[in-house]
């Protein structure tokens, strides 16, 4: 009996420690692919805004136009500026906290709405 008992505070002392651990984790992940999308998403508007001469109308469409890379040995293509990036069921790009990115056309600016994040 007592050994049950034992089993079950030790049991409960570590399902507490993991969930204290688990949420900061978490977001410093969440912060890591936020760096790391805003980052993707700015080099590609500014790919798309040299190689076009305007900035690109939203970000769907760098999610559906590609390039090409002149190299010594031919041509790279490049199937999509961005590819790989969480979309939500518009297929508008989210940031990794489920937020639409706001984009501002005129500008060529990306930014996340997530309340902490705004200004990164």
């Amino acid at each position: 009996m007592f050994e049950a008992l034992l089993v079950t505070i030790v049991g409960a002392g570590l399902v507490g420690g993991i969930f204290l651990h688990y949420e900061p984790t978490i977001r410093a992940g969440r912060e890591a692919a936020l760096q790391t999308g805003l980052a993707n998403m700015r080099t590609a508007i500014q790919l798309h805004w040299l190689r076009e001469g305007r900035p690109p109308e939203d970000l769907k469409v760098l999610m559906t136009r590609g390039y090409l890379v002149p190299t010594e040995q031919g041509t790279i293509f490049i199937p999509r500026y961005l590819e790989g990036q969480a979309l939500d069921s518009e297929g508008y790009l989210i940031d990794p906290f489920g937020h639409r990115f706001e984009y501002d056309r005129l500008r060529g600016k990306v930014r996340s709405p997530t309340d902490g994040y705004e200004s990164w």
